[in-house]
């Protein structure tokens, strides 16, 4: 009964290593666009504001239409229940802290040094942009500044991200979400390719029996 429960720096390529290994072991990813989907749905609230409200960034005119407690109380016992079930990957704020006594869960935390995640945000973000160089390049050089991603921009968006998972973390659970004590296994990207990464949790598995 397989549980993996990643904790994914944005820009980490942790995306591209949650495919791998639900496609390897046959496992089902829920994560926090399904997540917020089945809760909105219990809940009464919209996919979106959940989902918002997962990644602590809600607007003002939410927070009154939400019930923190009951919604974070659904969030917790809706991951508990996958994670009973097995033979899933889950990739949420707070599961790691959340299934931290689950004997048969492993914990996989996958990061980078800044300036590799704000590489990789600017290659995916503008990468469509690239695709159609030819037909952007007609467009007038105001509009096709705008609709290139910047480094600048990147590197806000990342301490976004962050800020609101160390938030979330910290209000639920009083700990430090980038601390590698809470995992099985840390994954650095800087160094590692995807099929690096996998291989290794492979070995841990073989490894520890888990």
């Amino acid at each position: 009964m397989t549980v993996f429960v990643m904790s994914c720096e944005l820009g980490s390529r942790g995306e591209d290593i949650i495919a791998s290994l639900a496609s390897e072991f046959h496992l089902h990813i829920v994560d926090h666009g399904f997540l917020s989907q089945h809760i909105g749905q219990l809940i009464g609230v919209k996919d979106i504001s959940a989902q918002r409200f997962l990644e602590e960034r809600t607007f003002f005119w939410e927070r009154w239409k939400i019930d923190s407690r009951r919604f974070s109380r659904f969030a917790a016992l809706e991951i508990l229940e996958f994670a009973v079930r097995g033979n899933v990957i889950i990739h949420a704020w707070g599961a790691v802290q959340l299934l931290a006594d689950m004997p048969h869960a492993i914990r996989v935390r996958v990061c980078a040094p800044m300036d590799n995640r704000i590489d990789e945000l600017v290659s995916q973000a503008n990468k469509v942009i690239w695709e159609m160089s030819e037909p952007i390049a007609q467009v007038p050089e105001l509009v096709r500044e705008r609709m290139v991603v910047s480094r600048h921009d990147a590197r806000r968006q990342i301490q976004t991200h962050d800020l609101g998972q160390a938030k979330l973390v910290w209000k639920q659970f009083r700990r430090d979400w980038k601390d590698p004590v809470q995992s099985d296994i840390v994954l650095d990207t800087a160094n590692m390719s995807t099929v690096d990464c996998v291989f290794q949790v492979r070995e841990l598995i073989s490894r520890t029996g888990l």
